[in-house]
């Protein structure tokens, strides 16, 4: 099977994007805390968000976390809910608080698109 040049140019331009989630998560520890690497929270959103999106709860927990704290990324109480949906629905007691105080928040029709957004990111 041949990869499209493009496919192949970006998988070799992103961080992580070969790494496993908790390798990729590990990382993006790292340029959170600023540990062994000088701190950037972007780029370790980026790499949370990569490890989240390959099903790792802890780092699901994380991206809501940011989203709902504008860290290294804008602030969106809508994706925050939802990142802390699905990490709750995975056992992560934090994520299950942080969800409750949201739904106090959050309006009737933001809580639903936050909770059809947390189900299509689960399909993905």
């Amino acid at each position: 099977m041949r990869f499209p040049l493009a496919t192949l140019a970006i998988a070799l331009l992103l961080p992580g994007c070969s790494k496993s989630a908790e390798e990729n998560y590990s990382l993006g520890d790292k340029y959170f805390t600023g540990i062994e690497v000088e701190k950037d929270e972007t780029k370790a959103f980026e790499l949370f968000h990569l490890a989240a999106k390959k099903g790792h709860a802890k780092a699901q927990n994380i991206v809501g976390y940011m989203y709902d704290n504008g860290r290294g990324v804008p602030e969106n109480d809508i994706l925050a809910y939802a990142w802390f949906n699905i990490a709750a629905s995975r056992g992560i007691e934090t994520a299950r608080t942080y969800k409750g105080i949201l739904t106090q928040t959050l309006t009737h029709q933001q809580l639903e698109e936050a909770q059809n957004l947390s189900t299509t990111l689960m399909e993905d």
